[in-house]
């Protein structure tokens, strides 16, 4: 019987999109299918601090199994949601004229917005800013430059890089915070018996990415165009083309 498709395979391959060319079919296809470009969270929730976890218990090799949440991490966590809106709403007080408000995701907010409304929108838009803030930190190569913002802005304006470097500037600790805790806790899931570990981890984590893109293709609808491009990824990998 096939395995169904966890967050732990979800966090693999939103590691696997990061390493994908910005813009490729590929990446915004995995994405898409992730819901990471569409899905409207506001800040960092249970569910994605768990694929966040998941991602640091993976990069040292652990085991997911042995990973908790703590009160420190919950308490980072809100730190880093609360830091995040509040940056957001300090730079949108003094750049209202920047936003072109005729964009479709300002709609329900078009002839009466203030800074407040302006704020919600970006704080969900296209994954919310809380995740894709944090990945901007990270240096992952998922971010609110990955062309989905542009449009909320006047054009030609540069305004997401701008944006991105104020909230860069405003987060450095309560990022580095979140991401020492999520650090702990993925060096803590590695087991402490380590007799034969490393051949055992090398091999799971090669396929890991593999076999998580199979189980996401067979959740898709047959014939549709995103599962298409998941299983020729798939073929391609599987016959060592890069």
């Amino acid at each position: 019987m096939a395995r169904t498709f966890t967050a732990s395979d979800r966090a693999s391959l939103i590691r696997l999109a990061t390493t994908l060319p910005k813009g490729s079919e590929e990446r915004k296809t995995l994405l898409s299918a992730l819901g990471v470009s569409s899905s409207k969270q506001a800040h960092i929730g249970d569910q994605t601090l768990d694929q966040l976890v998941d991602m640091a218990v993976e990069s040292v090799g652990g085991d997911p199994t042995n990973s908790d949440f703590t009160p420190a991490l919950k308490r980072y966590r809100d730190q880093w949601n609360n830091a995040v809106e509040d940056a957001l709403d300090g730079w949108v007080s003094n750049n209202m004229d920047k936003f072109d408000l005729e964009a479709r995701p300002f709609a329900h907010i078009r002839g009466e917005a203030d800074a407040d409304d302006i704020v919600e929108v970006l704080l969900e838009h296209r994954g919310g800013a809380g995740f894709l803030y944090f990945m901007e930190m990270e240096g992952a190569g998922v971010g609110t430059w990955d062309g989905d913002w542009d449009q909320l802005f006047q054009k030609g304006s540069g305004t997401v890089t701008e944006l991105s470097r104020h909230m860069a500037n405003k987060l450095k600790r309560p990022y580095q915070n979140l991401k020492n805790e999520i650090d702990e806790i993925g060096f803590a899931s590695v087991p402490e018996d380590e007799d034969g570990y490393e051949d055992d981890t090398y091999k799971r984590n090669r396929y890991a990415a593999r076999g998580a893109l199979i189980r996401l293709a067979a959740s898709l609808p047959k014939g549709s165009e995103e599962r298409k491009v998941i299983l020729a990824s798939v073929q391609r990998k599987a016959g060592g083309k890069r």
